[in-house]
């Protein structure tokens, strides 16, 4: 379940308690030639079973938005993140079986280098999808957690009221980028 705050929870206000976080995930937002709202997402295997997940890991010593551009290079090649916003915790389930995972959310619309999946061996999937796209691929991989399009929802909401904008250097069509993934019936 996604927990929503109305502030950003590591600048605007210092004297508010984080709980503690265990890993970040991070969306890499755009736009599609159609004005849609675009999240980069990848799949992973969590408990055996392979779901969608956006980019990102586990919090090492470091800040979680130190977190997410370490992840964000490792994973996907990016880096230099500008505008870093904070969009949700989450409680995941644990993968060792055990111990829930405290999860922090972070969205961008700018970066740095061509996101792409940099190990290719370990997903199936990876690209930028609408929600409607993100929604399919649940569906056929029988993902019943609807967390992807609760964070997806609260991201569209976020530049539907500006608290995110996308670059103005970068025309709305944006680039394809060679992990896309087009959706097959």
């Amino acid at each position: 379940m996604l927990q929503e705050y109305p502030f950003s929870p590591t600048g605007a206000h210092p004297e508010v308690l984080l709980p503690k976080v265990d890993a970040v995930m991070v969306g890499l937002a755009r736009q599609n030639k159609n004005g849609e709202l675009e999240l980069f997402v990848t799949t992973t295997t969590l408990n055996g079973e392979e779901i969608l997940t956006f980019p990102g890991g586990k919090v090492e010593n470091e800040t979680p938005e130190e977190a997410a551009m370490r992840e964000l290079y490792e994973e996907v090649g990016v880096k230099e993140l500008k505008d870093l916003q904070f969009v949700a915790f989450a409680d995941l389930p644990p993968r060792d079986g055990k111990t829930k995972m405290r999860v922090m959310g972070f969205v961008t619309t700018r970066w740095t280098g061509t996101p792409h999946s940099k190990k290719p061996e370990e997903v199936t999937l990876s690209g930028f999808m609408t929600r409607e796209k993100v929604a399919y691929y649940m569906d056929k991989l029988h993902q019943n957690n609807k967390d992807m399009l609760d964070a997806f929802d609260l991201v569209k909401q976020m530049v539907q009221t500006k608290v995110i904008t996308f670059p103005p250097e970068v025309p709305v069509h944006a680039t394809t980028f060679p992990n896309d993934v087009p959706i097959v019936d």
